[in-house]
């Protein structure tokens, strides 16, 4: 798959990091030798009540990541699964593909992966809160 950085014209709290994937290398499930995601689903009272429902691994590029609990997404006001906002994600014109961007995910630290792809091709774009402003 094809890993492109992509700017765009962000809001002023936040900044966007370049990253480059670290390509297939020996895999054959051509999703590169780091790229992983693990589902892990925490029970409570001998497994009757779920407690919460997280997601971790590691991007093409090497990022670690852990996401918001699942189960508390919609109170945190988080749009995984859903399109993109637009004011996060590159318009049309710098975007290296012409479709949709998804948000993959919320993470613990307040970031969020945006997501897109076209064919085998993927792109990864992560938004993160600046501490700064």
């Amino acid at each position: 798959s094809e890993s492109q950085s992509v700017l765009s014209n962000l809001p002023a709290t936040s900044t966007m990091t370049r990253r480059n994937n670290l390509g297939r290398g020996n895999s054959i499930s051509f999703r590169g030798d780091v790229a992983v995601s693990e589902v892990l689903v925490n029970l409570s009272n001998h497994g009757s009540t779920l407690d919460s429902i997280k997601y971790h691994g590691v991007l093409s590029d090497g990022t670690e990541y852990e996401s918001i609990n699942l189960l508390e997404a919609a109170s945190q006001n988080a749009t995984v699964g859903q399109v993109a906002p637009s004011h996060l994600v590159p318009d049309e014109l710098d975007s290296p593909h012409q479709g949709r961007w998804w948000t993959k995910s919320t993470f613990s630290d307040g970031s969020q992966l945006f997501h897109a792809g076209e064919g085998f091709n993927v792109w990864n774009y992560v938004v993160s809160e600046s501490k700064e402003n």
